[in-house]
């Protein structure tokens, strides 16, 4: 199998995120992040995102609508 590019990765990051990733894409993806420091910033900087918004959500009034939309697409590529 030929390595990810960046390109393939950042399509599949919103299943990536949402821990979707089939078992045989799944190595390929890790190892991907391991050797792309752009990739793997991207992914940790997304995971950040959620489970501080998520931590956020319980305390604060939900993100307005254009906001969580534009982070979504942001986190999405």
């Amino acid at each position: 199998m030929t390595p990810l590019t960046c390109e393939e990765l950042n399509a599949l990051l919103e299943d990536i995120l949402n821990d979707e990733v089939e078992l045989h894409v799944r190595a390929e993806v890790e190892i991907h992040l391991s050797r792309c420091p752009h990739c793997g910033g991207l992914v940790a900087s997304c995971r950040a995102t959620i489970t501080i918004t998520r931590a956020l959500s319980n305390a604060a009034p939900p993100l307005p609508a254009d906001l969580e939309a534009r982070l979504r697409k942001r986190c999405a590529g």
